[in-house]
């Protein structure tokens, strides 16, 4: 099974989210700011990381930048979500 965790500080993105990705196939994983996603990240070693680009706390590019100078993270996938237009 895999594990995706998905980190949003807004509750109805998350759960669009999860209901897109719904499968019996993945575990899916819930953060609602940056230091949970990073703490979720390193405690569960996920296959896949979606993070908002701006959240409470860290932001979703924090929590990218700290995975990566981790070796034991460096190598999850990650996905950016932002609502910015620019």
């Amino acid at each position: 099974m895999k594990t995706i965790v998905i980190a949003d500080d807004e509750p109805s993105l998350r759960m669009l989210t999860r209901i897109t990705l719904d499968d019996p196939e993945y575990r899916i994983l819930e953060a609602e700011d940056g230091s949970t996603a990073l703490d979720l990240a390193r405690s569960e070693k996920p296959d896949l990381l979606i993070l908002d680009w701006m959240m409470p706390g860290l932001t979703g590019i924090e929590v990218a930048h700290s995975l990566r100078q981790d070796t034991h993270t460096a190598n999850i996938p990650i996905i950016m979500l932002t609502a910015k237009g620019q």
